[in-house]
């Protein structure tokens, strides 16, 4: 994208992760999830006070339901759990990446977070399952999201929101141009100024 603008890596890097706040903060629900304006929370400390890194536990990072309503997904807040609880319940627990997935128990949901390295070893979960293509023979929702998590390393905690707010934009206008939709989530982000 950046060699296609004319744009720096830094640039770019920035005009999507603007781009990705104006699809999530369209959604009132996920406003708790930022620091300011721009900034997402931040749940793990980078040092204390004897340097180390100062770890959440997923005590604050946020759990997250995929359902699939229709032809669409929509995703939300599972806010009465945290990463934590989620980790330790007996569930089968699928990771993919910085992603974990897991079936919600008694429903057709999902249940998604992201935790660091920390906490996945902690809980033994750092093996990558092979689950994609169950997943993705589920639903199409799944190919796109494991193709466009392909592109990164890995998201963080503080990110996942807004990657999972673009695949949920991305899946529900499927087909369909996004320029349009992007633009109004664009506008609605920035603030209005009066003259």
């Amino acid at each position: 994208m950046s060699r296609q603008l004319g744009l720096t890596y830094n640039q770019s890097h920035k005009a999507l992760k603007i781009i990705r706040l104006s699809i999530m903060t369209r959604d009132a629900a996920f406003l708790d999830l930022m620091d300011g304006q721009t900034e997402m929370k931040r749940f793990c400390r980078p040092q204390g006070y004897d340097g180390e890194p100062v770890h959440c536990m997923g005590d604050h990072a946020p759990v997250f339901r995929l359902r699939f309503k229709g032809s669409g997904a929509e995703v939300r807040i599972v806010s009465n759990l945290s990463v934590k609880e989620v980790m330790f319940m007996p569930l089968e627990k699928q990771f993919f990446r910085s992603m974990f997935v897991c079936p919600e128990p008694s429903s057709k949901d999902y249940l998604l977070f992201s935790c660091c390295s920390y906490l996945r070893k902690k809980a033994q979960q750092n093996q990558c399952n092979k689950f994609k293509k169950t997943l993705e023979n589920k639903s199409s929702f799944w190919e796109m999201c494991f193709r466009l998590m392909d592109n990164y390393h890995r998201i963080s905690p503080e990110s996942f929101a807004l990657y999972l707010k673009e695949f949920e934009l991305r899946f529900n206008f499927r087909g369909i141009a996004l320029s349009r939709e992007i633009l109004s989530c664009l506008c609605s982000f920035v603030p209005k100024t009066t003259y």
